[in-house]
Formats: structure tokens, C-alpha cells, sequence
């Protein structure tokens, strides 16, 4: 930026060229002046940046870059730099600059981007790595068994106690991987090494192979991010836009977590004091999406107050709009009563207040920097455990422990009374609050009783799911309104944590079940900048009460087959250019080629069949595509296919001397293809270099 009192010095580039032209700046003495000082009056920073604004999508961001010295922790990321991406693509069709710092700003972001990527590569291959190397060894333990047979009795009961000894070990480390991936895996290890070190001479001998199965566990892992707050307890989560996370804890404060920088120390934005428990916390962005976290919200806590707040998110605290209002008193002033739920409207006017143990329904006016009291209404006796806003009916709906749900108009009057469940009402939800696609369910409720029951919007029972064995604690539509998620209570049936289960709402059966909190779940936010066009985009965030920890979750896709059945089917991949098209590998010797689209029946476009065959596992090449496709199968061969006009042919076949192939992937290394897989015979990996341009169809 040239002002009146700093110049830049001379390089000849295109724009000091235009701008010398334009009469708006000098060359002197080899650096840059404002030829007149009216000048640098009139295009100051502000209206450098307004216009910026108008024609740069990324010009705030790159100033604020530029402004902080450059610090890589400003650099573009996500959607923001796709963006950006394709504005400066759009530029350069056009032969228009957009500038060397616009152009630095980029390629650093690019840059970062690519490197983040490789070390996420690299930490993968290295776990696959250990994982292997485990694998292998578990194998080689319980090969033992048939060695020793072989021997001197008295030495083989010997070995054979310290070989179960192994045994009993990975078998126990196996069932918790469920529960502690990472902490399985740290354990597997260590095993491994305690079993190396017992020098047991293997020369000579050959041992069956555990089919890499702790490969085949970190496969189905679907956590995809675990947050551990010390918050003493995590009793509500806000999910971002601009993949924020908010959480409310047990310890008085307000934390948020930039999941993008990978943050590892939050930001404290409230903080009441480790005495007070802060039970809800609640913003408008989890219903109506915006590019950030909305700048007001409000608290309610354990000493019954409700807060209302604002956060510039370019500030390190929030502040308080309004005074405290003391909303529900806790008569015992103890830290499991007071407010347990706050909701804001849209406007910003009103707010809906529960108390966790007077039972009570109050609505607040915001005016002048106050809470007023409108109205109040018990509405369950002995605590409500539930409140939801449904913006699009102006209706309220609570929930509470006299085992009924209710709901109300915005006055105050109560328009239905949904009764049915056996124990507590602890959640309720609108299905339109959070999707615009719903079908036939607009309401569900969940119980300690462990069901959940599903409503149409007059409050007539359409359905029932039995989801808990316990008591299911929170109940959650996705942003589609396709499906539901339920989070439990600690199972009381075993030693386990509870679970979160993801249900299809087509037929109500289970799609899924996360595990991996040690404690209860209060909370659930699916993330608000959803696209149905991108499934991998639907993510949850479950706070555990408990654990005091955030997990985030990758939600599978939910693809309706209709009239199509696709029956035992090992493997499906995607296109990786284009999500509408995917191919399936089967049981039935078929692999077919299909394409889906939104609110379509599911079509099978292609199909390939060889019979007496099952194919076990496919995988389509990221760089190549469609045009190499590898399939592996019962009778030991790995088939190469490619996609030409949405018709399969098959290009080759190879034989892996593997058995029949268990697993396989795709790499690209310095211009060659390569292919590594495993098998039933065998404990290791063979790789193979495809010459993709050199393959004839037949060869």
C-alpha cells in the first residue's frame, strides 16, 4: 500500500506500470510516491478495501495476512480457498492479474494445504505399517500352537501357557479396539515386542496368517476426530459453520475449538467460575447456516441464570448484553439444578427458559439491556429435561420427567400433549427445525425407557424404535431429514460407554453405531454447512458428560436401492471425480456400475459377471479414475477394469499367488502406478507396478 508517507520500491511489474500510467503515482529515484497527497486522501485503505471486497472474495482475509506478517496460521483453507481457487482461474481466462501478493497468498495456501495432506499420507502409511507389522505377528503367535505340538510335551504345555498367555492378551486388546482404537493399538504393539523379545526361533516353520484383522478394524474406524476438553464434564456442543466448536462444561466455561488450525488449546470465552455448571448453551447458527459462528448467545447454568452474550470473534472473551436474569432458582443450591435449557429466537427478541428441577416454561423479553418476564407455565412437574424452537410453525415443544412431551404456541398455550413413553422424556426435536426435507416425521422424542417415538406435526404416533437398551438421552434429525441420531446413557448391561446410533428413516432400521464415550451423551450437533451434494460433508459432534470429551463423526451415505437389490456386496467405491457413480463388487460374481441422484430411483447403468467367483474387494485409482479399475476375488486374481461410456470392460488379469485376495490399495509414485495387496495365503504384501499406458485388453 503506497501512502503520503511510504513509498515501495520500483520492480516494473504490470500493475506499477498501470498505476504510473494513471497518473495516481510517481517513479522517483527508483521507488514509488503518491504524486499528490489528495490522492492518498481519497483512495485510502477503507476504500482499497471496499473495493477489494468486490471483486476479490478472499481480499479481507489476504489483508489481514498481510497486516500480521504474513503468518501461515492466516492462510486460506476449505471451501474459502476452492473458492478463491476458481476466482483466480476465472481471472486468468480473462488475462487479468490478481496481483503478487494475491498470487504469494494463494500459492502459500495451496502449499499448506498439499502439505497437510502429505503428512496426513504419511501418518496413515505409517500406521498401516504397524498395523501390518502387528498382524503379523498375532499370526505368528497363534502358529505356535501347531509348532509345539510337534515337540517334547513337557516343553510344549510350557510354551503352550505362555502362547495363550499372547493369546488371551490380543484376544482382550481386539474386544476394546471398539471402544479405545488408539489405545488398542498402542497395547497391540507393546505385545508384539513382548513376544519378540521371548526369542522364540521360528527358522524353518511356517504359520498361518490372521488375515491382517487388525487392518480390517482400523478400516471400520468412523471416528474421524476426538477433542479432550478438561471441562469437567461437557454438557452441550455447538457445531460452526466454519467448522467451530463450541462447548459448555461443567467447570463454568465456554471453550471454542478451531477444528481447521488443529488446535490444540482452545479459546476460553467464558469463564463463570468452576462452581457453576453451565447446562446449555444455544445460537442460531445450528439451524440457520451462516459463514461463522453467530456473534450472540446465551447460557444457562446450574445457579439459574440465564446470560446473554456477544463474541466478536475477533476478540478473545465474550460479553454480556444484558444483566444476569435469575430465571429458575436451585432450591438446594446444589450444581444439578437451576436453568437446564435456553433457546433464542431468530429475531433476537425473545428467549425460552426450563428449569431443570421447578419443572417450569418461561419466555423473556430482551429490551434495553434487560430481561423482562412475559409469561411462565409449569410444564412438567419434577423437572423439564427438554426445549425446542420450531422457528417455521411458532411452536415450542418441551419434554420433562412426568413422562409426557408437550406442545406450545409462542404464547404460552398448550396446543398438544404427546404421552406414550414409560420413563423420563429427556429429548425432543423438530424435524423442520434443522431440515427442509422431511417427509413424514416431524417429531421425536427419546426416553428412559430406551425407545424413541416418532410424530407427524399434530402429534399423532406414527412410529417406535427400540434404540437403547438403557435409556436413549438425546434424539437429533439430520440436515436432509433422512436420518436420526439417538445417544445413550452408560449401557447398564455391560462395562462399556454409550453409544450413538445413526437410524434410517426410510424403514427405521439401525445404519450404524459409534462407540467410544466412557460416559453419558447430552449432546449432539450435526454440522451446519451440510451439502447434499457431498455426502463425506455430513459430520456429528457428540459431547460426552462424562469424559469430558468432544468426538466428531463421519455419518456413511444413505442410498436408497428401491426396486433394486444389492445383495452381498463386499465392496463399494466411488468415482472419485464424480459422487453421483459408484461400482459394487458381490458375492454373486458381479460387479456393477450404478449411478444415483437426488430423489431418483438408484440405477444400475453397467454390470460384469463371471460366475463360480466371489469378489471380495475393489478399488478405484485416484489419479486414473474410472479408466483403472482393480477387483480382487475368490480365485486369487486381480482383474483390471476400466469405465468408457458408463460400460465396464475388463483390461487384464493377473494372478497374485496370494490366495484369495483380501485387501487392496492404489498408490502413485513418481509417475508409476502401483498396486499392493493381500491375501488368504500368505502373511505379506506384494506390490505391483501397473504400466496403465502399455495394458491391452486380453493381455
Amino acid at each position: 500500500l503506497v501512502t503520503s508517507k511510504s513509498t515501495i520500491e520500483t520492480n516494473n511489474t504490470l500493475e506499477q506500470q498501470s498505476l504510473i500510467l494513471s497518473g495516481l503515482i510517481v517513479d522517483r529515484d527508483g521507488a514509488l510516491q503518491v504524486y499528490n497527497p489528495i490522492y492518498a486522501q481519497v483512495f485510502d485503505r477503507d476504500w482499497i478495501d471496499r473495493e477489494l471486497a468486490r471483486v476479490c472474495p478472499y481480499s479481507k482475509a489476504l489483508t489481514n495476512w498481510l497486516d500480521h506478517g504474513r503468518p501461515d496460521s492466516l492462510l486460506l483453507n476449505g471451501d474459502g480457498l476452492d473458492r478463491a481457487i476458481v476466482w483466480k482461474e476465472s481471472q486468468s481466462q480473462k488475462n487479468q492479474s490478481i496481483g503478487i501478493e494475491g498470487a504469494a497468498f494463494l500459492d502459500r495456501s495451496q502449499a499448506k494445504r498439499t502439505d497437510v495432506k502429505l503428512n496426513q499420507i504419511k501418518n496413515r502409511i505409517k500406521s498401516l505399517v504397524r498395523i501390518l507389522l502387528v498382524s503379523i505377528l498375532i499370526g505368528i503367535v497363534i502358529g505356535l500352537v501347531l509348532l509345539f505340538a510337534l515337540k517334547n510335551k513337557d516343553e510344549s504345555l510350557k510354551l503352550a501357557s505362555e502362547i495363550n498367555q499372547f493369546n488371551l492378551i490380543s484376544n482382550k486388546i481386539t474386544s476394546q479396539y471398539e471402544f479405545a482404537p488408539i489405545d488398542s493399538l498402542k497395547a497391540a504393539i507393546v505385545n508384539a515386542r513382548k513376544f519378540q523379545s521371548s526369542q522364540i526361533d521360528l527358522s524353518g516353520q511356517t504359520t498361518p496368517t490372521p488375515q491382517l484383522a487388525l487392518q480390517k478394524l482400523v478400516d471400520s474406524i468412523q471416528e474421524i476426530d476426538e477433542i479432550n476438553t478438561h471441562q469437567e464434564g461437557v454438557n452441550a456442543v455447538n457445531f460452526c459453520p466454519d467448522n467451530k466448536i463450541m462447548t459448555a462444561g461443567s467447570d463454568g466455561t465456554i471453550d471454542v475449538w478451531n477444528r481447521q488450525l488443529d488446535q490444540q488449546d482452545p479459546l476460553t470465552i467464558v469463564d463463570l467460575g468452576a462452581e457453576i455448571k453451565i447446562n446449555s448453551i444455544y445460537s442460531n447458527n445450528i439451524s440457520y447456516p451462516k459463514s461463522k459462528c453467530d456473534d450472540t448467545f446465551v447460557t444457562g447454568s446450574s445457579d439459574g441464570k440465564i446470560n446473554l452474550w456477544s463474541w466478536n470473534q475477533d476478540l478473545i472473551t465474550a460479553k454480556r448484553i444484558t444483566e444476569p436474569a435469575i430465571a429458575h432458582k436451585n432450591k438446594d443450591l446444589d450444581r444439578e439444578g437451576g436453568v437446564q435449557n435456553v433457546r433464542l429466537t431468530q429475531d433476537k427478541r425473545y428467549i425460552f427458559s426450563t428449569g431443570k428441577t421447578d419443572g417450569m416454561l418461561k419466555k423473556w423479553l430482551i429490551d434495553n439491556n434487560k430481561l423482562t418476564l412475559i409469561w411462565e407455565r409449569l410444564a412438567h412437574p419434577g423437572g423439564a429435561m427438554s426445549l425446542r424452537l420450531n422457528r417455521k410453525n411458532n411452536l415450542i415443544a418441551t419434554a420433562g420427567k412426568d413422562q409426557t412431551a408437550k406442545i406450545w404456541d409462542l404464547d404460552g398455550n398448550l396446543n398438544e400433549e404427546l404421552a406414550g413413553h414409560n420413563g423420563s422424556v429427556n429429548s425432543i426435536r423438530f424435524c423442520s427445525t434443522t431440515s427442509t426435507s422431511c417427509q413424514l416425521y416431524e417429531i421425536a422424542t427419546g426416553s428412559s425407557d430406551g425407545t424413541v417415538k416418532l410424530w407427524d406435526a399434530n402429534g399423532m404416533l406414527l412410529g417406535t424404535i427400540n434404540a437403547d437398551p438403557g435409556e436413549v438421552r438425546a434424539v437429533l434429525f439430520s440436515p436432509d431429514g433422512k436420518l436420526l441420531a439417538t445417544a445413550s446413557a452408560k449401557d447398564p448391561n455391560t462395562n462399556n460407554g454409550s453409544s450413538v446410533r445413526i437410524w434410517n428413516l426410510d424403514d427405521l432400521k439401525l445404519i450404524t453405531n459409534f462407540k467410544g464415550h466412557q460416559g453419558g451423551i447430552e449432546s449432539m450437533r450435526f454440522n451446519p454447512n451440510f451439502k447434499a451434494e457431498n455426502s463425506n460433508s455430513l459430520q456429528l459432534a457428540t459431547s460426552g458428560q462424562d469424559d469430558s470429551t468432544i468426538r466428531v463423526w463421519k455419518i456413511p451415505e444413505v442410498i436408497s436401492a428401491q426396486n433394486n437389490r444389492l445383495e452381498k456386496v463386499n465392496s463399494v467405491r466411488f468415482d472419485p471425480d464424480d459422487s453421483s457413480h459408484f461400482i459394487t463388487a458381490g458375492d454373486d460374481g458381479s460387479i456393477s456400475w450404478w449411478s444415483h441422484q437426488p430423489n431418483r430411483p438408484l440405477e444400475r447403468i453397467d454390470s460384469f459377471q463371471k460366475d463360480n467367483i466371489k469378489f471380495t474387494t475393489i478399488r478405484i485409482h485416484p489419479r486414473a479414475g474410472k479408466e483403472m479399475i482393480a477387483v480382487g476375488g475368490s480365485d486369487g486374481k486381480v482383474r483390471l477394469l476400466k469405465v468408457e461410456n458408463n460400460q465396464l470392460t475388463e483390461i487384464t488379469s493377473f494372478k497374485t499367488g496370494q490366495g484369495e485376495t483380501y485387501s487392496m490399495d492404489w498408490n502413485y509414485d513418481q509417475g508409476r502406478y502401483l498396486l499392493a495387496t493381500t491375501g488368504t495365503a500368505g502373511d505379506y504384501v506384494r506390490i505391483w507396478k501397473i504400466d496403465i499406458k502399455n495394458i491391452k485388453e486380453g493381455e
